[in-house]
């Protein structure tokens, strides 16, 4: 019998190769070695291949930033609890990163965009608890969806050259810093 982890990763290279919409459970369980009744125990949808470690990964994100201490920067603690949170949902196959390529789909992107706009208000949502007043309502949506973006982004970017967990986050995390980085001097002058 297969693990859950093994049909994901069936389910996601059938998902490139043919198509969201044209890759049936049929197909994943037989691809798999499985029976439809063991496809439906690990997920309770065919979509769920996607969305169920996002989802668990968008669960976590809140307590990774909590856990960042107070007088961390505020660019340095987001990098570091999202990365923390990225770090906790990778694998070390590589299907994760995958995963971010076939929900591009047509069919899928409605719920791609919800998931991440909720990702990008968790951020938003920890920003806005150190920064007072309007502007730092402002900044933090700013911070949300800035840092969602560029992550979003490298994810698509990379899934296609590069599967190796560490190799994409270490890249990632670079180019947060090199984005949030300079923002914190204005952060500061938010926050005082």
């Amino acid at each position: 019998m297969s693990s859950r982890q093994d049909v994901e990763a069936v389910a996601v290279e059938l998902f490139l190769a043919r198509g969201f919409e044209q890759t049936t459970v049929d197909d994943i369980a037989a691809a798999a070695g499985i029976g439809r009744s063991t496809f439906f125990r690990y997920f309770p949808a065919k979509a769920d291949v996607l969305w169920l470690p996002f989802d668990h990964h968008l669960d976590r994100l809140p307590a990774t930033l909590a856990e960042r201490p107070l007088a961390e920067p505020l660019t340095t603690a987001i990098i570091h609890g999202v990365m923390q949170a990225m770090r906790e949902s990778g694998d070390p196959r590589g299907v994760w990163l995958r995963r971010f390529v076939a929900q591009e789909e047509q069919a899928l992107q409605e719920q791609e965009s919800v998931r991440w706009s909720r990702w990008a208000a968790v951020v938003a949502g920890f920003a806005a608890k150190r920064l007072p007043g309007a502007r730092g309502e402002l900044a933090a949506a700013m911070l949300g969806a800035a840092t969602q973006a560029l992550i979003r982004s490298m994810l698509r970017r990379r899934a296609g050259r590069d599967t190796r967990t560490e190799t994409v986050l270490d890249e990632i995390e670079r180019e947060l810093h090199a984005l949030l980085g300079p923002l914190q001097a204005w952060l500061d002058q938010i926050g005082s």
